[in-house]
């Protein structure tokens, strides 16, 4: 038997270099600087978080029993949250909602021509 499961006989496993506090050095683009780099990194991190705070609103609100389709019913709950969760929800419904639906439809519009360029 083997102390380690999966050891074979004399054979050593590749060795990753994850978590050795190794990294192998980055090579950007000719003339790519690191203070855009940092500030696009910087941008994901805010879009991200963001998210993540959205995601969590979303889920507590449904959490309370609050549903899109009672939009109308929700404007007459007192609150701060609830104030603040019915002013996203008619900004959403008001204003967001035609131009996702219309990039939406513009990226399948796009992915389905990408497919039919790559059988052709």
């Amino acid at each position: 038997m083997d102390a380690l499961p999966g050891a074979q006989h004399g054979r050593r496993r590749p060795q990753s270099l994850h978590g050795q506090g190794r990294r192998r050095p980055r090579r950007g683009l000719a003339g790519e600087s690191t203070v855009l780099r940092a500030r696009s990194y910087g941008c994901i991190r805010v879009f991200l978080i963001l998210s993540l705070l959205l995601l969590a609103v979303k889920v507590a609100a449904y959490l309370q029993g609050w549903h899109l389709e009672e939009v109308v019913s929700l404007f007459a709950i007192d609150g701060l949250f609830a104030a603040s969760y019915a002013w996203w929800m008619r900004l959403r419904l008001d204003y967001l909602a035609s131009p996702l639906q219309f990039l939406t439809n513009a990226c399948v519009v796009l992915f389905m021509v990408q497919s039919i360029d790559h059988e052709g």
